[in-house]
């Protein structure tokens, strides 16, 4: 299944020219251990982790230890990287209710399950960090979000979880009076 995810969702080659003039893959110097790059922040690199881990969930119904064993098993990943995915992981799924009813409310038009699994990884992920990781801007989730979608989704996607995420954010996190608020850390619902 990872492997699956990707073939069809990795980033999209890019050309660059060296100083000699050959072309290099610019996909082979930032997509080294198997998808995850090496000039990515580690945040990032833990995100994409994070969100492969969700998919593998989605599409096999393991249970969170057995997908994150498998996935340390089957990647070469720096073990920096697995505290801050794992968190994601599990806050994900332990407040998937909360974040699906969101989703649900918010993506006008979209069921989750005709959502690609790749978007409502990502969504799912994003949507935890915006509403329960204090030390992380919501705008950086999201641009994160949007970043990672541009690399491993559809060209639309980006789009699509832009717009979704940001009206999340307004609605449960704008401090202005017309907004439902939230305080960050506590559930909206």
């Amino acid at each position: 299944m990872l492997l699956e995810f990707y073939l069809t969702c990795r980033p999209k080659p890019c050309i660059i020219q060296d100083s000699v003039s050959k072309e290099i893959s610019l996909h082979a110097l930032t997509h080294k251990n198997r998808g995850i790059g090496i000039m990515m922040s580690p945040r990032r690199q833990s995100r994409i982790i994070a969100i492969q881990i969700l998919y593998q969930i989605e599409l096999t119904t393991a249970s969170v230890p057995v997908a994150m064993e498998r996935f340390w098993q089957s990647q070469e990943t720096s073990i920096d990287l697995r505290p801050f995915a794992t968190q994601l992981v599990q806050g994900a799924i332990t407040h998937l209710a909360v974040i699906d009813d969101l989703l649900r409310n918010t993506s006008e038009n979209w069921k989750l399950h005709r959502m690609p699994v790749v978007d409502l990884s990502i969504l799912r992920c994003a949507t935890y960090e915006i509403l329960y990781v204090d030390d992380i801007d919501p705008a950086t989730s999201i641009n994160e979000a949007v970043e990672i979608a541009k690399s491993y989704s559809t060209p639309d996607s980006s789009k699509f979880i832009n717009g979704i995420l940001d009206n999340i954010r307004k609605k449960y996190l704008d401090p202005t009076p017309e907004c439902t608020t939230l305080e960050k850390g506590r559930s909206p619902v």
